[in-house]
C-alpha cells in the first residue's frame, strides 16, 4: 500500500480501490527501485512475469504470501484495462476479473501459483489466453444460437 496513505484512509477505500492502490505500488517499485516504467498493458504483464520469476528465487515464503496481493492486483488491473474487465467477488470470497459474462480469471491465484514455482500457471500465459477464451465463448454462443434456431423452425412433433 502507499506509505503516504494512513490506515484510516485505506480502510475507507472500496476493495476495488485497494486493488488499484496495491497495483500502483507495484508500478512505483518497478520505476523507483528497478528503473522500469510499466503500464497496465501487455508489456506490463511481460515485465510482471519476469519479476515474479526473479522473486520466486529470492523471496521468503512469508514475503511471497504478502507479494501475492500486490502482484495479483497489478495483473488484475492489466486485465481490466486491456480487456475492459471488472473486479467481481466470487461467492467464496475470492476475487476474479470478469472480462465477459462467461469468461472470468483469477489474477491472485495465478500470481500465487507462479510465485510458488508452478511454471504452467504463468501470469503471461493467463493474459495471452484471454482473447482465445473470448473467441471460444463467442463461437460457442453462435453455435448454440444456430442450433436453437433450427430447433424452433421444426414442428414440435417432428423428430427427424
Amino acid at each position: 500500500m502507499n506509505p503516504k496513505m494512513n490506515n484510516k484512509v485505506i480502510n475507507k477505500l472500496s476493495i476495488e480501490n485497494r486493488f488499484i492502490v496495491n497495483a500502483e505500488q507495484v508500478r512505483r517499485i518497478a520505476c523507483g527501485q528497478l528503473g522500469w516504467v510499466v503500464e497496465y498493458d501487455d508489456a506490463g504483464v511481460r515485465w510482471l512475469n519476469k519479476y515474479i520469476n526473479t522473486l520466486r528465487g529470492i523471496a521468503s515464503e512469508e514475503s511471497k504470501e504478502k507479494l501475492t496481493d500486490s502482484l495479483g492486483a497489478f495483473l488484475g488491473e492489466c486485465i481490466c484495462r486491456t480487456f475492459n474487465g471488472q473486479w467481481v467477488e466470487y461467492p467464496k470470497g475470492e476475487w476474479m476479473v470478469r472480462v465477459d459474462p462467461g469468461v472470468s480469471v483469477y489474477p491472485f491465484r495465478k500470481a500465487r501459483k507462479q510465485l510458488a514455482g508452478e511454471e504452467t500457471n504463468s501470469v503471461a500465459d493467463l493474459f495471452d489466453a484471454i482473447p482465445a477464451m473470448r473467441t471460444k465463448l463467442t463461437a460457442s454462443q453462435n453455435a448454440d444460437d444456430e442450433t436453437r434456431g433450427k430447433a424452433r423452425s421444426q414442428p414440435w412433433w417432428k423428430f427427424w
